[in-house]
């Protein structure tokens, strides 16, 4: 299995684990695995990377004041906003 095919998964299972409860989410939001998720979501890499992102981003900003904060700081709303439209038009 290449590591293309692979990645979505990895990002699947994380979105997994931001379902779990604040602990988790609040590790995931102050560690640089945020800054890559959000990156994620500006490159727009399609779907297969972007649905499970988005599903990231939208399970942080719903678990803790702290991590929506640093989502309105960083300027992911803008970014999840826009792929929430793109594959809900």
């Amino acid at each position: 299995m290449n590591k293309l095919t692979s990645f979505p998964d990895v990002l699947w299972g994380i979105s997994y684990l931001t379902d779990e409860g604040e602990a988790i989410s609040g590790s995931i939001a102050n560690s640089s695995l945020f800054d890559k998720i959000t990156e994620l979501l500006r490159d727009q890499y399609g779907f297969s990377i972007n649905h499970p992102a988005l599903r990231i981003v939208a399970n942080l900003a719903s678990s803790s004041a702290g991590a929506t904060n640093k989502l309105f700081s960083s300027g992911a709303v803008k970014e999840i906003v826009s792929r929430f439209l793109e594959y809900n038009p």
